[in-house]
């Protein structure tokens, strides 16, 4: 994977002694669970240094570059991800979400789509899925997404929030109202 020259010029960094693979991972997962996604960026990027062929590590990366809204270097993270492990379901669902951020909604819904094939329970991809139909404007469809994946994980406040949305578009207020307080009873 060649990143591009901003990317390149300010350097990955290096792993420090000592530090695993496994180690960095769990901290790159600490950090970005607290939202420290430069610093969650940080940690993938030595996981990569110190293990190239690890999925699970370009994977992980990837969300974060999505999250910091770099979405070209997340697309070549999942390449990446994906070239190294084309059954990896979550790199399906991690490029279907960066595509439908950009607007890519046939793409994405495909690499959902791959994403489900692979792994059904899996509530992250039902949840974008109905984020992407959701963007699309097709609310009724999106909704039996978004419960299939609140019915896996009842703690998915991305999930809540497309579903809240969803209703109100249907102009279903009263249960939009109740999923914005699930939404807000997850801290959200």
């Amino acid at each position: 994977m060649t990143l591009p020259p901003a990317r390149q010029a300010s350097g990955t960094p290096t792993p420090k002694p000592g530090e695993s693979l496994a180690g960095l991972l769990i901290q790159g997962n600490a950090l970005l669970a607290r939202k420290r996604t430069t610093e969650a960026l940080r940690a993938y990027e030595r996981a990569t240094k110190l293990d190239p062929n690890n999925v699970l590590a370009w994977s992980n990366m990837s969300s974060v570059l999505t999250e910091l809204k770099r979405d070209h270097e997340a697309l070549l993270a999942t390449e990446k991800a994906l070239e190294l492990d084309p059954n990896f379901a979550y790199a399906w669902n991690n490029k279907g979400n960066t595509l439908r951020l950009i607007g890519r909604y046939d793409e994405a819904l495909q690499a959902v789509d791959r994403s489900l094939a692979l792994v059904q329970r899996n509530a992250a991809a039902w949840t974008t899925k109905g984020e992407i139909l959701n963007d699309q404007r097709r609310y009724g469809e999106a909704l039996p997404y978004l419960e299939t994946a609140l019915t896996m994980d009842e703690q998915l406040l991305d999930a809540w929030r497309a579903k809240a949305a969803a209703l109100r578009a249907l102009g279903r207020e009263a249960e939009a109202q109740e999923a914005e307080r699930q939404t807000h009873a997850l801290g959200g």
